[in-house]
């Protein structure tokens, strides 16, 4: 098959959908496919990646070159909805495939927004309220595309049947076991994430806080975005704190490897990357609000708390519960091992897409 891919790529932007992304690429790429990546406003002159790299402003016409040039079979688009009416109706006028991979619970909610009203004062409400507005309408315009797709992938049970798309298949993020050395003189506490409103980093700074009675340090990893750096700024950050800025994806599976568990702290997340590294380096996981399919309590491979107050009591229960981690770790490789690796999950990819190509030539 000849496939493109659209979204942005991991080296502009290091995203869990972005090297998701990557990961299919070369996968389908080693099976014998012709794989060309349209990187979403590309920065770099080379990538040096076994796949074709194409840096792409997006548009109806752009899209439409890229699908001359390259003929594909199908277009696997995951970059969330933003231009998604547009690539729509230009893999419809070439007569072209497209499948949409969901990245996250935004992708599938008709009026998606993320505005906290209950921390706005009327003036900032009132200031605000036309570019929600002009955001909410170019939302749910760009949702239309939905009726032109051929296929869905969705990450998680729990994001079924939540679209128009009759063609749907469940196929779970994958992680490889690429492991970089890593050392710290002290145990810690991992959190790995972007610094954004909905990770929440704030809460494991405090969290950090309220532990720091114990002999563990509480390491973060991820860019740091202007606004959270003057919100520490102007704050004492714990001692028992540390922030490592980004690190590659090696280097986060090396860190878990030796973490006593990782905290996730996001209030919307698709199926987190990190925690499928986590439990494929056999580190339990603590999630303060969620747990995707609720694997986690299912399987008994990390605890989810709820509350806060409930999340630093569990953190505290299993750093002093040695056994206790030991055994959540075991069953979460075993299930991260048997369910998540990307040599069964890239080929059930590779299933669907022929069958979405194939379905094209029986109605052509």
């Amino acid at each position: 098959m000849k496939i493109l891919i659209v979204n942005q790529h991991p080296r502009d932007v290091i995203g869990g959908s972005q090297i998701q992304c990557d990961l299919i690429a070369t996968y389908l790429t080693r099976s014998g496919h012709r794989v060309v990546y349209l990187a979403v406003n590309g920065k770099q002159s080379s990538y040096s990646t076994p796949y074709e790299v194409e840096p792409i402003r997006l548009g109806f016409r752009p899209l439409c070159r890229a699908l001359v040039r390259y003929q594909p079979d199908v277009v696997y688009w995951r970059f969330n909805r933003r231009k998604l009416l547009q690539a729509v109706l230009a893999c419809k006028w070439r007569k072209v495939k497209i499948v949409f991979a969901i990245s996250s619970e935004s992708d599938v909610i008709k009026w998606p927004q993320r505005v906290k009203f209950d921390q706005l004062s009327w003036q900032d409400f009132l200031r605000k309220m036309p570019a929600l507005l002009r955001q909410l309408f170019t939302m749910r315009l760009q949702y239309v595309g939905y009726y032109g797709i051929d296929g869905v992938i969705a990450q998680l049970e729990q994001q079924t049947g939540k679209l128009p798309i009759r063609h749907e298949v469940v196929i779970y993020n994958s992680v490889e076991n690429t492991v970089c050395p890593f050392q710290w003189n002290k145990p810690f506490v991992a959190w790995v994430g972007n610094f954004k409103g909905i990770k929440h980093p704030d809460l494991f700074v405090e969290l950090a806080r309220q532990c720091r009675d114990l002999d563990v340090d509480f390491l973060m990893v991820g860019e740091i975005s202007e606004e959270y750096r003057q919100k520490f700024q102007q704050i004492t950050l714990p001692g028992n704190l540390h922030l490592l800025g980004p690190k590659s994806y090696c280097e986060v599976n090396g860190m878990l490897q030796y973490a006593l568990c990782l905290v996730h702290t996001s209030s919307v997340d698709g199926f987190s990357n990190v925690l499928i590294q986590s439990w494929m380096q056999a580190t339990p996981t603590i999630s303060l609000w969620y747990d995707p399919d609720k694997m986690a309590t299912r399987h008994q491979i990390g605890m989810v708390s709820g509350t806060f107050e409930r999340l630093i009591n569990d953190t505290k229960i299993l750093l002093d519960d040695e056994q206790l981690r030991h055994s959540m770790g075991q069953r979460a490789q075993l299930f991260a091992q048997a369910h998540l690796r990307p040599e069964e999950n890239i080929r059930n990819l590779e299933q669907f897409l022929k069958a979405i190509c194939e379905e094209s030539h029986g109605t052509d």
